[in-house]
């Protein structure tokens, strides 16, 4: 699992620091290996907050400069162990136990999906229509995603506010799907004014 943590600030540590106790009580049996990538923001705390994340959670941990996004995934599609894997922010809070062994086993249910993504309660994305467990959409990647690895091997670079199309789009190119889980939900602790702007990442 990858764990993105968009650089320094008050806030986006407070969201850092909520989402690393969840996944702390997920993972209560040890079974994720939990990867904190973090955005390198030209900012010493940013250094610091590295060290604090490593030695409290004992994750590995990477700095990524220039585009996060990309480089993000990039990282996670090169370190990833298992044939499916999990990205998700520093602002997303899982609801519900187990919540990763039953994303992982939805994927495997539905191999016509390269990548299913957990729903926000946040009102950000419309349920889907019918009752079937998921449903499509042109792209799902802004929300904490499983993928299988290899689905997606090299991470396509966009300007800003394009990454998750462009990622969608190798992965339509593949003749495989995106959607969500319809009952694999999460809060969005940043819903509608979270942003990779860093104008947006001390905003009350």
């Amino acid at each position: 699992m990858f764990l993105r943590i968009y650089g320094s600030g008050w806030l986006r540590s407070a969201f850092a620091i909520v989402s690393l106790a969840r996944w702390q009580l997920e993972n209560a049996m040890g079974s994720i290996n939990l990867h904190l990538l973090i955005g390198h923001v030209d900012a010493g705390d940013t250094l610091l907050d590295a060290a604090i994340f490593h030695s409290i959670y004992s994750s590995k941990t990477g700095l990524i400069g220039g585009n996060f996004q990309a480089r993000a995934r990039q990282y996670a599609e090169d370190n990833a162990k298992s044939s499916i894997y999990l990205v998700v922010d520093d602002d997303q809070l899982i609801i519900g136990e187990n919540w990763v062994q039953n994303g992982i086993e939805c994927l495997h249910r539905h191999p016509e999906y390269g990548i299913l993504s957990g729903w926000s309660i946040n009102n950000e994305v419309p349920e889907g229509p019918g009752i079937d467990e998921v449903w499509e959409v042109p792209s799902s990647v802004g929300c904490p995603h499983f993928i299988r690895k290899g689905t997606v091997p090299i991470i396509p670079e966009a300007g800003l506010g394009m990454e998750d199309a462009a990622f969608c789009a190798v992965v339509h190119e593949k003749n495989l799907k995106t959607g969500f889980i319809r009952n694999l939900r999460y809060n969005h602790l940043g819903a509608h004014f979270s942003s990779i702007s860093t104008d947006h990442w001390n905003r009350m």
